[in-house]
């Protein structure tokens, strides 16, 4: 999600003619980049936690699917909070005698901010919604889980009982 908001934010900038409007997307912009390389280059939370619940034997394949999904569920609303917290600061400083409606910038500015917020909030991660279905699947008994540690990578298999 970082990266598809910081390379918009940073490329719409590159064609603003206010200098004083520029400096704001182009600081958060190249910040939700490099947030979003980092978190592509390094294990999330999630893929830490499916590690080491790998290594747990005394854990089942679904009990390990509900702490990864409430592990899921904790880093979202994390990131929902961080996203909240420019709603704090004030964007409508009057730069230039140009500036004529630093309010716009401001309503701009804390429109992204409170949507992205209240979206993380409210909708589940696609990773959240899988380990739903299996949890509801698994509650059904018409699906079979296998979790199987790798090398490199973990596996979760879902059979599927039609």
């Amino acid at each position: 999600i970082y990266l598809i908001l910081g390379i918009p934010m940073l490329g719409s900038s590159l064609f603003m003619e206010d200098p004083d409007y520029k400096y704001v997307p182009h600081i958060l912009g190249a910040a939700y980049i490099g947030m979003g390389l980092f978190m592509k280059v390094s294990p999330t939370a999630i893929e830490k936690k499916a590690t080491e619940l790998a290594k747990d034997k005394n854990k089942t394949a679904i009990g390990q699917v509900i702490e990864l999904k409430n592990s899921e569920r904790r880093w979202r609303y994390i990131g929902a909070a961080l996203f909240a917290v420019p709603l704090l600061f004030d964007f409508s400083d009057k730069g230039t005698e140009w500036d004529l409606h630093p309010e716009d910038r401001e309503i701009m500015y804390k429109t992204i901010f409170a949507s992205t917020s209240i979206g993380m909030l409210i909708f589940k991660t696609p990773f959240e919604q899988l380990c739903d279905e299996v949890i509801l699947g698994h509650n059904k008994r018409n699906i079979s889980l296998q979790f199987s540690p790798g090398f490199d990578k973990n596996s979760l298999a879902v059979v599927y009982n039609f």
